[in-house]
């Protein structure tokens, strides 16, 4: 009988004993012993329950028996009382009818529900799924069972009614539960004379019997490793019951021990960055846990597949990321969210996997950032023109970035097209006039002539009251967000508020998807700020001004055509022109300062001569900002001193304080700076481009992992009194004489070099390399005196110390203030990177062996096949560790030790393995293990 949470309609009342009860109109569920209903207390409605009553059709005789097993169950249950303690439990009795209806048509109980599913319906639902049953709940309900029969029966009931439906998995919480007990026997009271006595092993013979199939069909290893088939069809008695259900004791705790396993391998690969490889990894882990039926962190692996996505999809490596989502689908399947269903679909298509913008779509995605994919796959649709999967992909993420029921201003036309074309042809020239404007839709602002704001059909469909209904709430609706974002795009430009243009176009984006020649504005947006930048900037220092003006002229994007010409725009050109024409610089001073400072050290731009070079103003304003910028302390300040007292030089100045800046930045562009730096634009900034090209010549050691040379380079240079060069000499000195020792004593295990300083930072590495050359003694232990639990434990200890302060340290460093030991530890990443490999191999194999050697030792008679198997296991990764630990070949045992174990298992027959036991070299690690195993046999 089954036990739903969910209840139908309430529609009856019925009175008990201690509350009143209202119970659907639907049974939930009917057997033998009558219908059950979901119950619901009137007094208390956080009460609820199951009702279990006689059915109400059925003979008299029926009703009768129904009424008395309902009866015996409730005697049961009281007595048991839920068995708090108990692994298994019973539901708790929570009312029962009147005395007075015993026996009768109205007789009922009230009881808990079970939470969770029977193991009838889990079975038959992993058998439609194809998946293997869980082991953990198998081994688990059985271990419960047994407590649950102990308990019972020293309260002195019998259950008697062992089977699939009657047990009940709540996965969550590991929790079982036993139901249907009106079978039940009382083995403290007088039998009825008209049932079956049964004997008190009864509830253990019927689990044998009843689980003896199902296990043999869905745990075929399990069944062999209880020995089940020992006690099947057999009489059972006390010995037997106690042989099994140590056996099922000890599987309980292997799992639970490969639960710890694998939990704790997926922690550790997590947090050693893995990559592919280690994602790899915890698919395999985490399979073995689905199989056992134990729970992993789905959400810590999800955010870092995430976050190898986006990062191969910025280093260009589509296949990386084509390879993660892969792997993240195998593991998670339909229970993936949106953004990865969006994903596998991006990886299956060529125009996008080859575009240069999968990444941002990607990131933006998978981080939910819908404005921005939208907009991104927007663009990709504008390259290729009309592609077939636009009306595929856009629609879901349009959905996601509106948020609401907006029609698209182009699907409204198409449902305008289709209510004409059902008009007949008295609408016929409506319809080719609304033909035409679909048709050209995409096109407009972008291939074609005319404004992309050109929305013609929404007045037409405004202006004509004949329309339907629901097309002109629609097309009003939608105008009325289309001008709102209009009127936000159309106030950044007249505001020239650059930073407000991407919000405002993706925001018009969002409403018309369709409308592509706002991507060719956008495109034209980007043209002009670059062109501004290059006017601000002015001519490098050789090249011809004139030229240079009349190009800044000729290649100005003329948006004024869509957008229209704001104040600031009528007023950069008048100035252009009349700069062209010959005008002198001077009488334009305040729109040149503004638009094109550099211009200010000419009389007109046809003169090659400098009229402010040797201003003393303008002197003393660069001496002060080369004092900022060797100082390093207030830029700022010195760069406003710099726009407002020389502006000719602020461009300039500008582009010097930005590469000084960007020089530590992982991503800088090295050649631009090194090229920027060549010419000083003022006397008064030799120096600073003096100290800039110390900084490029010291990366670029760096990058050719020359660190002599890049402190030689420092401590040369004419400018140690400059603040930056000081420092980068400090922190390049402490890499190379204090953090580089320090990872060779922890890469070689040994202890770390006198004489460094115990700094913070360095302490860290100080002790990590202090417990690695700990590890690697402790390790020496196991050639001398064998394996042992306590050995074991403690270079899992060690191991995993080292691994996590390890981790620590490279985090510290990773997110460091300090951009100088940011990029020293970048260009040593390599090193870095060996080392926390080998940590995470001395953690994961440490770990593992010390859990297979907790499984060799958790029962003393281990069947030799099962012995050999787990041995074999500890063996292969003490081996692992040995890798990382011993260097020398001939120094290493377990490969040796792992052949003489592989020979055992290959030997034909059990003599022949007796023998190769005896006969084997007693200083093997396992040798006694394997003796006593085989004497036992």
């Amino acid at each position: 009988m089954q036990y739903l949470k969910s209840r139908g309609p309430l529609a009856r009342t019925f009175k008990g004993r201690s509350y009143t009860w209202q119970i659907g109109d639907q049974a939930i569920g009917s057997g033998d012993a009558g219908e059950v209903y979901a119950a619901a207390c009137l007094e208390d409605p956080s009460l609820e329950g199951v009702m279990k009553k006689p059915a109400h059709i059925a003979t008299g005789g029926t009703i009768q028996r129904q009424a008395g097993q309902i009866a015996q169950e409730s005697l049961a249950l009281a007595r048991l009382e839920g068995l708090p303690r108990c692994k298994a439990h019973p539901p708790l009795l929570l009312d029962l009818a009147p005395e007075f209806t015993q026996g009768t048509a109205n007789f009922f109980m009230v009881s808990e529900a079970a939470p969770g599913k029977d193991m009838a319906s889990m079975l038959a639902e992993s058998r439609q799924n194809r998946k293997p049953f869980p082991r953990r709940v198998i081994i688990t309900v059985l271990d419960a069972l047994f407590d649950l029969f102990a308990r019972a029966h020293s309260a002195g009931v019998l259950w008697n009614d062992v089977k699939l439906d009657h047990i009940y998995w709540h996965n969550p919480t590991g929790q079982v539960a036993v139901i249907d007990w009106g079978n039940a026997q009382f083995l403290d009271q007088p039998q009825d004379k008209t049932r079956r006595v049964l004997p008190r092993w009864e509830d253990y013979q019927q689990l044998v019997n009843t689980l003896g199939s199902f296990l043999q069909q869905n745990a075929p290893e399990l069944y062999v490793d209880l020995g089940w088939e020992e006690f099947q069809d057999k009489e059972l008695d006390l010995p037997q019951v106690s042989v099994l259900a140590r056996r099922i004791a000890y599987q309980q705790q292997v799992i639970g021990l490969r639960v710890m396993e694998y939990q704790s391998l997926i922690r550790v690969v997590l947090s050693g960055d893995p990559g592919i490889d280690g994602l790899n990894k915890i698919r395999n882990y985490s399979q073995r846990l689905d199989e056992i039926g134990a729970t992993w962190d789905k959400n810590s692996v999800l955010n870092y597949a995430k976050s190898l996505v986006i990062k191969a999809l910025a280093d260009g490596d589509s296949n990386s990321a084509i390879k993660t989502t892969t792997i993240i689908w195998d593991l998670f399947d339909d229970s993936l969210d949106l953004s990865w269903y969006l994903l596998r679909e991006y990886f299956r298509l060529p125009d996008l996997i080859t575009n240069k913008s999968l990444y941002q779509l990607g990131r933006s995605t998978l981080n939910e950032n819908w404005d921005l994919a939208l907009w991104t796959l927007t663009t990709i649709a504008h390259e290729k023109q009309n592609p077939d999967w636009w009306e595929h992909l856009m629609p879901v993420l349009r959905q996601k970035a509106v948020g609401n029921a907006i029609s698209r201003p182009y699907q409204i036309g198409l449902s305008l097209m289709a209510w004409l074309q059902s008009q007949g042809t008295q609408k016929e020239n409506n319809t080719e006039k609304i033909s035409e404007m679909l048709k050209n839709w995409r096109l407009k602002g972008d291939t074609l002539e005319g404004s992309p704001f050109d929305y013609l059909l929404l007045d037409t469909i405004q202006n004509d009251p004949d329309k339907p209904k629901h097309i002109l709430s629609e097309a009003k609706q939608s105008f009325a967000e289309g001008q709102n974002a209009l009127r936000e795009l159309v106030k950044a430009w007249q505001n020239m508020t650059w930073d407000d243009f991407p919000k405002a176009l993706r925001k018009f984006i969002n409403w018309d998807p369709d409308r592509w020649g706002i991507i060719k504005l956008s495109e034209s947006i980007e043209i002009l700020q670059t062109w501004m930048i290059k006017l601000y900037e002015g001519p490098s220092q050789r090249a011809d001004i004139p030229v240079f003006m009349e190009e800044i002229i000729k290649n100005r994007p003329w948006l004024e055509k869509i957008l229209g010409s704001p104040p600031w725009l009528k007023s950069l050109d008048s100035m252009l022109e009349s700069l062209i024409n010959g005008e002198p610089v001077s009488k334009h001073k305040t729109e040149v300062t503004h638009w094109c400072p550099w211009l200010l050290n000419y009389k007109t731009i046809y003169d090659e001569q400098q009229v402010n070079a040797d201003d003393e103003i303008v002197q003393n304003t660069l001496l002060h900002f080369t004092k900022h910028l060797k100082n390093w302390s207030d830029l700022d300040t010195g760069l406003e001193d710099v726009r407002r007292d020389a502006p000719q030089y602020h461009p300039s100045s500008k582009k010097l304080l930005t590469h000084f800046q960007a020089i530590t930045n992982l991503n800088a562009d090295v050649s631009k700076i090194a090229a920027d730096c060549q010419v000083a634009p003022h006397p008064r900034l030799d120096d600073a481009c003096q100290v800039l090209h110390t900084l490029v010549s010291w990366r670029d050691a760096l990058a050719e992992k020359d660190y002599l040379k890049a402190f030689s380079l420092l401590k040369s240079a004419d400018h140690q009194d400059w603040r930056i060069i000081d420092h980068a000499h400090g922190t390049t000195a402490r890499w190379i004489d204090e953090i580089q020792p320090l990872l060779t004593a922890i890469a070689s295990q040994e202890l770390p070099p006198e004489g460094i300083s115990p700094g913070k930072e360095n302490q860290k590495l100080i002790n990590i390399a202090n417990e690695c050359h700990e590890l690697k003694e402790n390790w020496e232990f196991i050639y001398n005196a064998g394996i042992n639990a306590q050995l074991l434990e403690k270079l899992t200890k060690l191991a995993d110390a080292n691994r996590s302060e390890f981790l620590e340290w490279r985090r510290s460093f990773e997110h460091t203030g300090d951009r100088f030991n940011g990029l020293l530890y970048h260009f040593d990443l390599e090193r870095i990177r060996s080392i926390s490999d080998d940590l995470l191999r001395l953690s994961q194999h440490s770990r593992q062996a010390h859990l297979s050697f907790s499984e060799l030792s958790a029962d003393e008679e281990l069947p030799f096949g099962t012995l050999m198997e787990t041995s074999s296991r500890l063996l292969n990764h003490l081996s692992k560790v040995e890798d990382v630990l011993v260097t020398s070949k001939e120094d290493k045992q377990f490969e040796k030790w792992i052949n003489e174990l592989k020979a055992i298992d290959n030997a034909r027959s059990l003599p022949e393995k007796r023998e190769m036991v005896i006969n084997m070299s007693n200083d093997h690690p396992l040798y006694a293990w394997l003796v006593q195993s085989m004497l036992t046999q």
